[in-house]
Order: C-alpha cells, then structure tokens, then sequence
C-alpha cells in the first residue's frame, strides 16, 4: 500500500553518475541480505528507471541483481548536496520491510564512507531507522486494530 519513492524533480536535477551511483547503492541495499523479495521490486524497478537512459548500466544492475552482488561503488564527488538524501533514502529503502540485518548495517556503514560522512552519521541513521521500523510496525498494529472496529459515525 506504502511506497518509498524518489520524487522525479529530484532525479532531473542530477547528473548522470549522480543517476549511476543512486541506482548502483540502491540496488546493493536491495541484494545486500542475498535476497531481493518481491516486496523490493518495486525498488529494483525504480533504480532501473533512473538510468533508463543508459542500457549498458541497466544490464549491469539487473546481472548484479541475479547474482545478488553488490555493485561496485564509487566515492559519490558529484551532486554533493544530494549526498544527504541519498544516505538517508537508502537508510529508509532498508528499513522498509521492517528489519535490519547486520549485513545491511555494514553495507549502510561502507555506504556513509563512499559519501564522504563520518563513521557516526551512520550510527545516528540506524538509530533512526530503528524508531522509524517501531514506528511502522506499531501503525501496521493499529490498522490491524482499525479493521475490527465497528462504524460509528458521527
């Protein structure tokens, strides 16, 4: 019902490796754990879409999501002042099936080097990310409530 998605004026402000590097970390956030679910593909489908116009960089993340192999990763040096919402979509896009693993902290963690922030940022984000899966579970709770309720309408 919910969907993490990266809005389009934001993807036509940056630039082609910006695009490759967002596609590349998302899809290492989706196979990071060996596994790419269902529920993910509509996150593989969306980093697909961000470099649409590079098909050569579309067959190398659908083969890296066959395998379920980390793309390689550069140190992001353009579309800096996305960096921060870079880190913190892929912080959400792991949280959003309402687990951490511990491969996906090590991946969060090498992914806050590769953008150039402090080993703490990283801690912080995880931190976050564990109250938003508190958060999400306790409102799946709550609907779960809402469905036995009887109609009162005022």
């Amino acid at each position: 019902m919910y969907e993490l998605k990266i809005q389009r004026e934001f993807l036509e402000k940056l630039s082609p490796d910006g695009k490759k590097w967002l596609a590349r970390a998302m899809v290492g956030a989706l196979v990071v754990d060996k596994m790419l679910d269902v529920s993910e593909m509509p996150y593989m489908k969306e980093a697909l879409n961000i470099v649409a116009e590079n098909n050569e960089e579309k067959q190398a993340l659908l083969q890296a999501a066959k395998t379920r192999e980390i793309p390689l990763i550069n140190n992001l040096e353009v579309d800096r002042e996305a960096a921060g919402a870079f880190f913190y979509y892929l912080v959400e896009l792991i949280a959003a099936d309402g687990k951490v693993k511990h491969s996906e902290v090590t991946y969060l963690t090498m992914i806050c080097g590769k953008l150039g922030f402090p080993p703490e940022t990283a801690k912080t984000a995880l931190r976050w990310s564990r109250d938003l899966v508190k958060l999400n579970q306790e409102r799946q709770l709550m609907i779960a409530a809402l469905k036995e309720l009887r109609p009162i309408y005022a």
